[in-house]
This record gives C-alpha cells, structure tokens and sequence, in this order.
C-alpha cells in the first residue's frame, strides 16, 4: 500500500520557511502516514500514523491533528533542539556555497532540484554548477537554458566522458566558494539546508566534511520502500548532530563504519577537498565499479585526521522513483560499490592495514545484511525479498575483482598522507 510521506514541526509558533507541507494526503489512496518530526525547524524524529485516526479531521483540521499525533507518538521527538537557531544563521556573517550537481537524462529533476537550491534560506552567495554528464539528448542544457540561463548563479558544463565522479571533480574545479556541497539531481532540498551545512562547518575548526539525511520523498511502490527499509539513507544515525572524529575506540570498524556519509547530499571545505584530489574517478556510477566514491569521500577527512559534522538538519527529500523492476539490480550495484570501496583502501599503502586488521569485524556485517527492526509499518513497512538480499550479497562478492579490473583502466586519485 502506498505511504504518505509529510512533516509536521511541533511547535505551532513556529514561522520559520515551509518545507515539504502538510496538506491532507487522499485518504483512499493512502493507509499510512510516515511523518517527519521538526522543533523549529529541526528534524527531532520519524512517526507512523495510521490514516484512519486521522479520517475524522479533514480540511484545516488536519494540521492539528497531525500535531497532536506526533506530539504523542513521534521518535525521539524528546531530542533538544540544538544551541543554534538555524533561522538566526540567517543574519550571520557566513562564506559562500558552491553547490555541484551531476547529472544525465533527467531534465526534470534537474529543474527542480536547482529551483530548490536557489530558494534556500541563506545569506552568503550561491553558486551552482551543473555538469552534464554522457548526455544523450540535449534536453538538460535546454531546460538550464530555458529557466536558467538570465541567472548568473547558475552555471551549465558538459562532459562526454562517462563517470559521476568525473563530473562531480569538474564541478569541484570550477568552484569558486570556500564550501562546495554535492547533490544528486533528484535531491530536494530543505529551505534551511544551507544553513545546516554552514552550522555544521562552525562545529570544530577541523571539520572538512558535513554529512546530511536524505529521507525519501515518496514511498509509493514496494521498491521504494523496500530500499528505505533496507538502506535508511541517514535515519540509522538518529536525529542528533554528531561531530566524527579520526578515531571512536567504541566502534572496531571506524572510520569505515558506513552510513554518515550520504554522496546525494553531502559538502566539503572546497580548498582541502581538491588537495584530497576530490571523487575516486575509479568509483561510482559510469565505472565498473558502479558506486562507492561516496563512501571513499566520506571516510577521507577522518583518515586525514580532521573531523566531519552529520547535521540531520542538513535534509534533502530523495525523489527517485525506484523501480520494482529493477530493484535487484539496484541491490547488486550497492553491494558491489561497498567493497570495491574497501578494496581501493586495501591496496593503497597508506591503509591497506587499517583496512586489513578489520576484516574480522566487518565480514558478518559484509554478508549478513539486516534491516532495521520492523516495527511501525508506516517506518518500516516490509522486509524486502530474499533475492534482492542475494542480490546485494552477490554484488558485494563481485566488488573487490570489478575494482582491481578497474586498476587498469584508470588514475587513482592523488590524497594526502597522515
């Protein structure tokens, strides 16, 4: 059955800018409600609503309703709001963003995404950086031509070589703000995103990355939610902002625990990021390898031995339509970026160790995949088939001789040491 996905912010005070809305869902499409809890402005936790308490509050009721409901039910909506009212960042003095975005074949998320970046709450410049990656049609640099094109904010570049990273590294060339922050196409962003990312740089002098939660943004069909059960891009991390360090003795597989780092919405201090040599050109989706330079991404300032900031507030609505299709395939692309990732740290020097002496922990977590406990079914509303789990284990076998093909075919990327 299709979940309605909305938020509701608690306190009713509250006149900061909207984000996704709360207007009454078509109750004879939809059984449940999964709604996201904000206090001013933050995301504080997830509620699951059956729909049929809510039959009986139609038109302006529905707001209060919704309230009443998360007041009583929301997750960890007891979390205090953090120090720092991300409205009044509004007025701070704060550098500028650059905001890349990959893209190939999809002009309307395209659209939509920049339309959102653009309409965000904050006070220092933005730019955007469009690459167009292996285009097959000209209709993307005609939709940033159409509705684009008088705005000096926005900048169009075409690549014809394939590769996310690649794109996303031409994109962090051209970059001319201190914080360059890197979306997919079918990210929707929240109007305080950026303003998250800046409280999140101001966490520590030695954060150079901040992470972001990318809920979905619909969960219409049982890929959808079979990917949300399964992967949960950022709500496993909970509704706290985390400051991560180079070292966490509490954790044996740090700093290659996964799930901080998110590549559809995360951002980097631009001028460290390009000395790090930026995206892994041998990772991610248009190479053999299909994924994983997020990850690589994610763990480089720890092993950099600086800091990265997850700021839950940082929050970009995921707007793919996964596919029930193609779903398993999708599985086996994930799995295999996950340990060709692994791999491009086991053969490079300078961690091939660190990488080594955690195989012990990591390998039940490698070929056991867990959901999350099922519990509210408008949270968790299925566990997904045993052949997208086969799917995601074969990819995860089939990562590390994919990344070694792949050895061959491209430059490692130029990092610096500890």
């Amino acid at each position: 059955m299709p979940i309605w996905v909305g938020e509701v912010d608690l306190d009713a005070t509250y006149d900061g800018p909207a984000g996704l809305g709360t207007n009454a869902p078509d109750l004879s499409r939809y059984g449940f409600a999964r709604v996201l809890v904000r206090r001013r402005g933050e995301p504080v936790g997830l509620v699951g609503l059956d729909l049929a308490d809510m039959a009986s509050s139609p038109g302006t009721r529905w707001l209060h309703a919704l309230r009443v409901h998360a007041t009583d039910r929301a997750v960890g909506a007891e979390t205090p709001a953090p120090p720092t009212d991300l409205v009044a960042l509004a007025t701070a003095d704060l550098p500028g963003l650059s905001v890349v975005i990959g893209t190939r074949n999809r002009p309307e998320h395209l659209h939509q995404c920049v339309t959102d970046v653009l309409a965000v709450l904050y006070p220092g410049p933005i730019e955007v950086i469009v690459v167009d990656n292996g285009a097959s049609t000209s209709a993307t640099a005609d939709v940033v031509a159409e509705h684009f094109g008088a705005d000096d904010r926005v900048r169009y570049v075409a690549e014809t070589r394939p590769g996310l990273s690649k794109a996303r590294n031409i994109g962090l060339r051209l970059a001319s703000q201190p914080w360059v922050a890197f979306l997919s196409d079918d990210i929707r962003v929240d109007p305080l995103w950026a303003l998250a990312i800046a409280r999140g740089f101001r966490r520590a002098d030695s954060v150079r990355a901040v992470f972001g939660y990318c809920p979905p943004y619909y969960l219409d069909s049982a890929a959808q939610q079979d990917f949300e059960t399964l992967m949960g891009w950022g709500w496993r991390n909970g509704f706290a902002p985390t400051l991560l360090g180079p070292t966490d003795p509490g954790d044996a597989l740090h700093p290659y625990r996964l799930g901080w780092g998110i590549g559809a919405n995360m951002a980097f201090d631009t001028g460290w990021f390009r000395e790090q040599g930026g995206f892994d050109e041998r990772l991610g989706p248009g190479t053999r390898t299909r994924g994983g330079e997020d990850l690589a991404a994610a763990v480089a300032p720890l092993l950099d031995g600086r800091a990265a900031a997850y700021e839950p507030a940082v929050l970009g609505w995921h707007a793919d339509r996964y596919d029930d299709r193609t779903f398993d395939s999708l599985m086996y692309t994930y799995g295999l970026g996950l340990t060709a990732f692994l791999t491009s740290h086991l053969v490079r020097p300078a961690t091939a160790f660190s990488v080594i002496r955690r195989i012990p922990h990591g390998l039940g977590a490698l070929f056991a995949p867990a959901d999350l406990p099922v519990g509210d079914p408008a949270l968790l509303p299925r566990r997904i088939s045993r052949r997208a789990r086969l799917s995601l284990i074969a990819g995860r076998l089939a990562g590390p001789w994919t990344f070694l093909r792949s050895l061959f075919t491209t430059t490692p990327p130029t990092r610096s040491r500890r």
